[in-house]
């Protein structure tokens, strides 16, 4: 697992969080997000440790750390 990469389990919601990181709107975090978590639901390796969260979870991760490319 990165350096970089965010706690999983975390108080602050994870869209309130993106808008600051990059993302001007919480809904293009929100779609990112749901597109990485169809590629992991798909069969994608995992680019942080996924453990035994869903994947869900794991997409947000991968996100918010800057492991998922997207053009605004």
């Amino acid at each position: 697992m990165s350096e970089d990469a965010p706690e999983l389990a975390s108080t602050e919601p994870p869209m309130l969080a993106a808008v600051g990181r990059g993302f001007e709107h919480r809904f293009l975090f929100v779609t990112v997000a749901s597109r990485r978590v169809l590629q992991i639901r798909a069969g994608s390796r995992p680019r942080v440790e996924a453990g035994s969260h869903k994947p869900t979870v794991v997409a947000v991760a991968e996100v918010l750390a800057g492991f998922v490319p997207y053009i605004a």
